[in-house]
């Protein structure tokens, strides 16, 4: 099933790190659900006569195109220091991933929570996962800025949304691999510490990294090879995190 997943991505044009990135996160997650975990997620899905969070995936997204009175942000904006998360100052309103994935959690949990909403909850849930491990989703500076990359004019959030999936292979048998489990683990429901995780990426490297003063960058003929490693470890760390929660939320008493 995973080999076809695979085919069936590869064969189309990236959309982001929302699209074919979430689906492989969603792929991972999947094969380490527990079993209390895997029935409550099948349930769920059958009510919308889905089999799989791999068919659910892009729906946040696609939420965004709903005029909605408000939809939930898919992003936390933390400083580019060593500052720790301050929900005051980070979240503030109630209106980030970090707030929103924590409301997810609290629905799923809830016994009285309804089905639909519940589906709901979980489709956000493998979602937002994903989002926040994709590093210029946890930054304050978004990664607007413009720039070549293999011939192409986008903007850094572009490259890393879409373009870092779309110039390697990727498996995701062996994604897992490529991770500390036994220190995931320990961590596994600490979300401020992914966002901050994904936040030092971008203050150490991503924009480190990043040549100056040009208002359209080149970015170099190596960048791929590069970060390619970076971005199969956070697509692993979320697939195996997603689980890991879902596993936490669905456990029997």
């Amino acid at each position: 099933m995973i080999v076809v997943l695979l085919l069936a991505l590869g064969g189309r044009m990236a959309l982001a790190w929302s699209s074919e990135g979430h689906k492989i996160v969603a792929a991972i997650a999947e094969q380490h659900l527990g079993d209390a975990a895997r029935s409550e997620v099948l349930s769920l899905l059958q009510l919308e006569k889905k089999t799989s969070l791999v068919d659910v995936a892009a729906w946040a997204d696609e939420m965004r195109d709903l005029d909605v009175p408000r939809q939930p942000s898919h992003s936390i904006r933390l400083p580019l220091t060593s500052a720790p998360y301050v929900q005051s100052r980070d979240c503030r309103n109630k209106n980030c991933i970090l707030w929103a994935i924590e409301a997810n959690i609290r629905v799923l949990r809830k016994g009285t929570s309804s089905g639909s909403a519940k589906v709901a909850a979980l489709k956000y849930l493998t979602h937002f996962i994903g989002d926040l491990h994709q590093p210029l989703h946890s930054s304050i500076d978004t990664g607007q800025q413009k720039v070549v990359f293999e011939g192409r004019e986008t903007t850094l959030h572009g490259v890393w949304d879409r373009e870092l999936i779309k110039c390697q292979d990727i498996n995701v048998d062996g994604l897992i691999g490529e991770i500390d489990v036994a220190r995931l683990a320990k961590i596994h429901l600490d979300v401020a510490s992914w966002a901050i995780e994904g936040r030092d990426i971008a203050r150490d490297r991503i924009f480190f990294d990043l040549p100056q003063g040009e208002s359209v960058i080149a970015l170099p003929a190596d960048y791929c090879a590069t970060y390619a490693s970076t971005v199969r470890v956070r697509l692993a760390s979320a697939g195996y995190r997603l689980a890991l929660l879902l596993n936490e939320v669905f456990s029997k008493p």
